[in-house]
């Protein structure tokens, strides 16, 4: 972590390139996302928690089996718990996918409790609990959405979202 930072440091001083600090802790991260079997997609959410505001937030991003974007949205939500909004945001991934025209499915999340009810309840995808550190898309998305008021559906184009992907992505490693 700390080379990443130095190495962050010197770009910021020789090249005047500015990183928002979750680049720094994917670039230092050693676990990444990994893309789903060919002609899959894999669609990898999460949830944002304030607490002292009550605000949450859902996440997910939908990508192929080339690692391409095909989906990312910052939702906020109103739930009870972490499961229930990680179980939100996979219902809410899984549905614009299935509109989306996507059939052939693997869903990651970090909350091993909502992944294993899943693996015994669902035949519409692939569920796999996975480490945050190979979910930071979709949690970037999910914190996002503490600051909207309305779901919002990136622009796949988007600069931090491209750049993020490609540095949580194991194919550019």
């Amino acid at each position: 972590m700390f080379w990443t930072l130095w190495k962050m440091r010197n770009e910021l001083y020789f090249y005047h390139q500015v990183h928002k600090p979750e680049m720094a802790i994917l670039r230092a991260s050693k676990v990444v996302w990994t893309p789903p079997m060919p002609s899959n997609v894999k669609l990898n959410v999460d949830v944002a928690w304030r607490q002292q505001h009550i605000r949450r937030g859902l996440g997910y991003v939908l990508r192929d089996d080339h690692g391409i974007l095909l989906l990312a949205v910052s939702k906020p939500g109103s739930f009870l718990s972490v499961s229930i909004g990680d179980a939100l945001a996979i219902k809410a991934g899984l549905l614009r996918t299935v509109q989306a025209g996507y059939s052939n499915v693997t869903v990651e999340s970090d909350n091993l409790e909502v992944i294993q009810m899943l693996q015994r309840k669902t035949t519409m995808a692939d569920p796999y609990y996975i480490l945050r550190t190979a979910n930071v898309v979709a949690h970037v998305l999910a914190r996002k959405a503490l600051s909207y008021i309305e779901q919002v559906f990136w622009l796949l184009t988007s600069p931090w979202l491209v750049d993020m992907c490609k540095l949580n992505n194991v194919s550019d490693q």
